[in-house]
């Protein structure tokens, strides 16, 4: 628990651990570039408040603002950004209203927002600020595919290139050091020394597992850090139960995951963690890479009639859903979202192609035509949701009777409570229909109709939307009904508490005998049906031919299966590279379009792609994914250490050439596990439905209906790895959202890397950190035993694998020699303990806990 003393006695040594790991984010702050800026400072603003007026859907003006790029080209008034000048860029006049049309429409960003587009502006030079690619094309509406088109670098098939000859051919271990080394030696720099052992090994640990090794596996790779031992310890780590949690959670970004719906009421869905369980599954079996792509696209029609089969599918309807949506019309708005959700995903996710741009126009950059974007809706439309039982038919027909007698019980009770709030609601919709009514009245809306007429309507109408919430009673109930009504709710909810737990489903999809017709929608509007279009896939991808009416996912599944598809390979190896160098090679991972990233090394992208699909390794698996870790982590690339070269960094200031590795923080889960860690408190259990941490109740306890259990609590069954935290959409476990969650409503790529103050008071004053260095504390004690010197070696050694300096152990001895005497002064039951804890929770707040390298 938060002990105030503990939060009020910060020390000099702890107000100089806390400047080292602030001075540290400063400095890697300070080495972003332009669109790091841009995508981690400045597209959080402009989604807030620009993209509904210049995104996906409407680009007023011709002013696009999702990309750096687009955003520098401006729209129909030319170049919207004068590259190190805000004060002369029309889009800074625009934003602070000292050009007309004043932005954004209707209100003005904050001085601080402000600020933020202005420090990007200056950060730009004429270099960084030039346009990706020579020309973009100017796409015309209902345009053909031509083959220019064809001819754009990712929509030509990989060809395995020929590794290139260096010149210190010693320093090649496999061929990704020869694509790299020879790249560094066209420009004049050569590579980084090899990293140290003890950074080496935290570093293939924390990358394949989220996990932080033991002292003792530090100290034998320090001993032995071997070559053959190397690879030993990266076998060790693949075949280990914790490598799925770690890339299934990487997955689990993509896929958008969550347990719950999103919007409004936030509905759960109880049986979604069944998808992430697959998905660490297929990571720890090492399901082909392809055989992992069709089963989430189409194994349901690969395995009919198996209920186990649909989990995977689950991929497809991973997104928000408002899943309350009453009217036709409604529903109809929810469905069209919903086949958006899943065009775009799978899109983006598998092929690295934006077609969901293409919605409501054809793409502006991309040979992708809106008819192209409504033949892959069609793929999709025949879909429905489903549920299937995963236990036999006598348990299911025993959980109905079960559920049946609870039902029979709760009879009376919901009759007294029904005869109770009839009057109450009646009551409340007799004045919401009046309400309507005067309205109409005073804004002459009646038309020809009588007053009844329109009465009558509206009844009708607010009977089907309407729904009237316990706080709307709360408002008109006499205090005698309130306390009838709350003993009735509390007797039909002791009841439901008696009810047989719900057994294990399968969500997931299947589509319909009867699919229906799908049109063009007009500017993406589904009211607005232009030509009929039939299943496809992308033109410029294939021969534009139609697909079979059945069996429609299977057959692109299978299609962006194949190592003929010239993205998938290149798309998948490029993120596993991403996860483990900081960067792609391909730095918009999901986005290998016109105006995406171009490859720092195409010849290496297009190696490994080939590799990945069809490898020259005998005992390689194709499409295997541990294969191609393995082969990255063996090469002196990525063993290189991060330390800055002066003279690279004049040449390559964002280290496209790899002449170093990029120095890493580690994710808001990998935190949370590594501080369970080495508090020795990390429950290793697997699988199974979500948990639930404890969150402040004044930050639950709103709404309309409970977000999050009032009686959470941290504990042994909430101490497993965050990956299994319930994802409970509109309300993530604080310590997890301020250090840059996914966003769970669209797919993330790419997660964010910001630095804010509330991450430093999370870490100074979030109860669960200051639970776990207790428990660091009392672990140290055991394992160190009462001497002072000894304690302060173990919990260097535990939480950052190595011995303390000379100067360190002296700046430990006084803050613990300080930190004691305050609390004896305060007559503190135990203050060297509570020292202790201090002292532990001060370790787990520098860099060098919070950073891979």
């Amino acid at each position: 628990m938060k002990n105030p003393e503990s939060v009020k006695t910060i020390s000099k040594l702890t107000i100089l651990l806390f400047a080292g790991l602030f001075a540290g984010i400063a400095m890697a702050f300070t080495a972003q570039q332009p669109g790091d800026v841009f995508k981690q400072k400045v597209t959080p603003i402009f989604e807030q408040n620009c993209v509904m007026c210049h995104g996906a859907k409407i680009q007023r003006s011709g002013l696009d603002l999702r990309t750096e790029q687009a955003t520098i080209k401006g729209g129909g008034r030319g170049a919207s950004v004068v590259p190190g000048k805000p004060e002369e860029s029309l889009l800074y006049k625009l934003i602070t209203h000292k050009e007309e049309p004043a932005m954004p429409m209707g209100g003005k960003l904050s001085d601080a927002e402000l600020a933020t587009i202005a420090e990007w502006i200056k950060g730009l030079t004429p270099s960084t600020a030039a346009p990706v690619a020579d020309t973009l094309p100017t796409r015309t509406h209902g345009y053909s595919i031509t083959a220019k088109d064809r001819q754009w670098w990712s929509f030509i098939k990989p060809v395995r290139a020929a590794v290139p000859t260096v010149k210190n051919r010693r320093w090649v271990r496999n061929e990704i050091d020869a694509f790299v080394l020879s790249k560094l030696e066209s420009n004049d720099l050569q590579p980084s020394a090899p990293a140290d052992a003890r950074t080496l090994i935290r570093r293939v640990y924390i990358d394949l597992t989220g996990l932080p090794p033991s002292p003792e596996e530090v100290d034998a790779f320090v001993k032995n850090p071997s070559n053959r031992a190397y690879e030993k310890m990266i076998d060790k780590l693949l075949a280990s139960p914790h490598y799925g949690e770690r890339w299934g959670r990487h997955w689990l970004d993509l896929a958008r995951y969550a347990d719950s719906g999103g919007y409004e009421f936030d509905y759960d869905r109880p049986h979604a963690w069944h998808y992430r369980d697959w998905v660490i599954k297929a990571f720890n079996n090492d399901m082909p890479y392809n055989e992992f792509v069709l089963a989430q696209l189409a194994n349901d029609q690969l395995k009919p009639g198996d209920p186990e089969a649909l989990i995977p599918t689950m991929f497809c309807l991973n997104g928000p859903t408002q899943d309350n949506a009453v009217t036709e019309e409604n529903r109809a708005d929810e469905l069209s979202d919903i086949m958006d959700d899943m065009v775009a995903t799978t899109s983006s996710v598998f092929m690295g192609v934006t077609m969901g741009c293409a919605r409501c126009h054809d793409h502006k950059y991309d040979p992708l035509p809106t008819k192209d974007y409504y033949r892959m809706v069609a793929v999709f439309s025949p879909f429905e949701k489903t549920t299937k039982p995963l236990v036999g038919e006598t348990e299911i027909a025993a959980h109905k009777e079960a559920n049946k007698a609870v039902d029979e019980k709760q009879r009376p009770y919901r009759q007294q409570l029904s005869a109770l709030e009839k009057p109450l609601r009646q009551r409340l919709m007799t004045e919401k229909i009046e309400f309507h009514l005067a309205l109409a009245e005073k804004t002459n809306s009646l038309g020809d109709k009588t007053k009844e007429q329109y009465r009558a309507e509206l009844a009708a109408r607010l009977a089907r939307e309407v729904n009237i919430q316990s706080e709307d009673i709360d408002e008109i109930i006499t205090p005698e009904q309130q306390v009838i009504r709350k003993q009735l709710l509390k007797q039909i909810e002791d009841l439901n508490k008696t009810r047989p737990k719900p057994f294990n489903a399968a969500m997931g999809m299947t589509d319909k005998d009867n699919p229906g017709k799908m049109h063009v929608y007009l500017r993406g509007n589904w009211r607005t049906k232009g030509d009929e279009v039939q299943p496809g896939l992308p033109t410029v991808l294939s021969d534009g031919k139609d697909l079979q009416p059945t069996n429609r996912r299977k057959q692109l599944a299978e299609f962006i299966a194949s190592p003929e598809n010239p993205l998938t390979a290149r798309v998948a190896v490029n993120r596993i590279w991403k996860y483990h160098f900081g960067n792609g090679l391909v730095r918009t991972t999901s986005d290998f379009g016109l105006t995406g990233d171009r490859p720092s090394h195409p010849e290496l992208l297009d190696w490994l792609a080939t590799e990945f699909a069809n490898p020259t390794d005998p005992q390689a698996k194709v499409w295997g994914v541990k294969a191609m870790h393995k082969r990255m982590l063996l090469s002196n690339t990525y063993r290189q250490a991060s330390q800055v070269n002066e003279q690279a960094l004049a040449k390559d200031n964002d280290n496209r050439l790899l002449w170093r590795m990029n120095p890493r923080r580690l994710e808001a889960e990998a935190l949370r596990d590594s501080m369970l860690v080495v508090s020795n408190k990390l429950n290793k259990q697997m699988y199974g439905p979500g948990i639930y941490p404890r969150i402040d109740p004044d930050i639950i306890n709103t709404g309309s209906r409970p977000r999050w259990p009032l009686d959470a609590k941290d504990n042994n069954e909430t101490f497993r790895r965050s990956i299994y935290i319930f994802v409970k959409r509109s309300v993530p476990l604080p310590m997890i959202e301020v250090f840059d969650c996914p966003v769970t409503v669209v797919s993330s790529p790419n997660r964010a890397t910001s630095t804010v103050s509330p991450q430093a008071l999370a870490l100074m004053n979030n109860e669960f950190v200051l639970e776990q260095a207790k428990y660091f504390a009392e672990r140290v004690t055991t394992e160190a035993g009462a001497d002072v010197n000894k304690q302060i070696a173990r919990a260097f050694q535990l939480a950052l694998h190595r011995k303390p300096s000379v100067k360190e152990q002296d700046w430990s001895l006084s803050f613990l020699k300080s930190q004691t005497d305050g609390y004896l002064q305060r007559k503190h039951e135990r203050p060297d303990a509570a020292a202790l804890r201090d002292f532990c929770h001060a370790i787990m707040n520098l860099n060098e806990f919070l950073y891979v390298d």
